[in-house]
């Protein structure tokens, strides 16, 4: 016994030993300059000049990192009670320093590339502080740009120093102005983000993509008015395409939504003059798409043979006198004729909403589409799910997060809160998919009081007849008062239900019960 205990004492000493070996070994000073560069460039600009303590091997190693990366928040370190002036005095004195650094790094790099350069700030950021920023970065010959500004002054972007050919990678945020007068070019720029920014006209947008001819990713959120009324991108190069037009809420009523400025009414004095919010999409290599848009009045969008994988996410609100209406004036089902190559789907539930109000009903083939993601609609339950199925004739898998009945909350009522009359109505013929290759169907959020959904469960286990595995998922709700557990559908009564496919398998997932009080 003691003889073992030895042996194990003397392998425990052994490892130590090694691991303190390995300690005193200093590998990372033995990899060459550049690797350390390299390493050193994921660092924001503080830490890395704070490596040249280290030892005289990195005193000035971090001068040769070609990134500048700074992320400053002045105001946050302002102490007293808050009064704008004071935040503004405190802040501007240490914005010279931080520019004064900036400069002086750049006269230690002196020659040296600087491929990248990141600015970060929420304090107060006058156009002359904006100015000597952009002449910083016309000093660097830069592959990647990203500013961010999020203070509540706008600033005009003087595109006038920007003036990189090799710029690859352009981001873009915050309280931004683009007035493009003249016309830019950036021959390389491939990425480009564009985040709460303001533009002078509508066209600023076109200027800016048409001078980006390989454009490859677009990603664009748009803070609500934005002096934009057609936003129009057209970008033969593109292949990644993110839209979110999600802030503002169309309203007839809202004049400064709606209606011309005062020196474009004054040409037609006799009635008010509604302005529309339109949006032009041509991009025939477009191979992903998330389209989140609550904004405009008519979408239009080109037909894209390359798409893989899209996000649809539209309805505008109309107040009528009825109430409220979702409603697009363009044609909403022409959106998925023109990403009818698609091999994912994803339609919110505002988005099947719209459809269901649309006025054209002609829905494509989706003859790629293996994959499928619906939303759910409260207004009209699944009412657009059987012509989606027939709709999708290789469909292999159904994804279904919201449920089919109610909207996800833990005290939701199916039987209190429904809003709609829930029906479901099968397809008179069986959807190809479900015939053919349909394998997988995942529902979550069912309540299991609803009849009606539960036929559409059982419709499913026994049509889909090459089904491999459905997955159901119950929804969050109180308990009666008695204690009673309030699932009146169990798993085993699940599994009762005819098969159309022997093979297979039925999970049921339920929550932990709520008690109601």
């Amino acid at each position: 016994m003691d003889a073992n205990l030895d042996i194990l004492v003397s392998k425990q000493q052994k490892i130590i030993d090694d691991g303190a070996a390995s300690v005193c070994l200093d590998r990372i000073s033995n990899l060459p300059d550049e690797l350390l560069c390299q390493i050193l460039s994921f660092l924001p600009t503080k830490y890395a000049v704070r490596t040249g303590i280290l030892s005289s091997r990195w005193k000035d190693l971090w001068v040769s990192v070609p990134t500048l990366d700074f992320e400053v928040h002045f105001w946050r370190e302002f102490q007293g009670d808050y009064d704008k002036h004071k935040v503004k005095s405190f802040v501007k004195p240490r914005m010279k320093n931080l520019f004064e650094i900036l400069n002086r790094i750049l006269h230690l790099r002196g020659n040296l590339r600087t491929t990248k350069f990141r600015f970060v700030s929420s304090d107060h950021f006058g156009p002359n502080k904006l100015f000597d920023l952009m002449d910083v970065v016309a000093r660097c010959d830069l592959e990647v740009l990203d500013i961010e500004l999020t203070s509540d002054s706008i600033r005009d972007l003087p595109w006038c120093l920007f003036g990189s050919d090799n710029l690859v990678v352009l981001k873009l945020s915050g309280e931004l102005e683009l007035d493009l007068s003249d016309d830019v070019s950036f021959p390389n720029l491939k990425i480009l983000w564009l985040k709460s920014v303001k533009y002078s006209n509508d066209t600023s947008v076109e200027k800016l993509l048409s001078g980006c001819p390989v454009l490859e990713e677009l990603d664009v959120n748009r803070p609500g008015e934005d002096n934009v009324w057609n936003y129009v991108i057209s970008v033969p190069s593109l292949k990644r395409l993110t839209l979110d037009f999600s802030s503002l809420q169309g309203d007839p009523d809202d004049d400064d939504y709606l209606y011309l400025s005062e020196s474009e009414s004054e040409s037609d004095s006799d009635q008010d003059v509604k302005r529309e919010h339109h949006l032009f999409v041509d991009a025939p290599k477009l191979e992903y798409l998330k389209l989140v848009d609550h904004m405009s009045d008519d979408i239009s969008i080109t037909k894209m043979p390359c798409l893989s994988q899209a996000h649809i996410c539209v309805e505008k609100y109309y107040y009528m006198d009825e109430g409220v209406k979702p409603y697009y004036e363009s044609d909403a089902f022409g959106i998925l004729r023109a990403i009818s190559n698609v091999k994912c789907l994803c339609l919110t539930g505002y988005t099947l909403r719209t459809l269901v109000n649309s006025e054209n009903t002609g829905i494509p083939i989706f003859r790629n589409l293996v994959n499928l993601e619906l939303g759910f609609d409260s207004w009209n339950g699944p009412e657009m799910l059987p012509t989606l199925l027939r709709a999708s004739p290789k469909l292999e898998t159904l994804y279904l997060p919201e449920g089919i009945t109610c909207p996800g909350e833990r005290d939701y009522n199916v039987n209190e809160d429904i809003f709609f009359e829930y029906q479901w109505k099968p397809p008179k013929e069986v959807p190809e998919c479900l015939l053919s290759s349909l394998k997988t169907v995942e529902i979550w959020k069912l309540c299991g009081e609803e009849e009606e959904e539960l036929k559409l469960v059982k419709y499913f286990l026994k049509n889909a007849v090459v089904l491999e595995k459905m997955t159901i998922v119950f929804h969050y709700f109180p308990c009666h008062d008695n204690g009673m557990d309030c699932f009146s559908v169990k798993e085993d009564v699940l599994k009762k239900y005819p098969r159309g496919s022997p093979s297979s398998k039925l999970r049921v997932y339920t929550p932990v019960l709520v008690t109601k009080e």
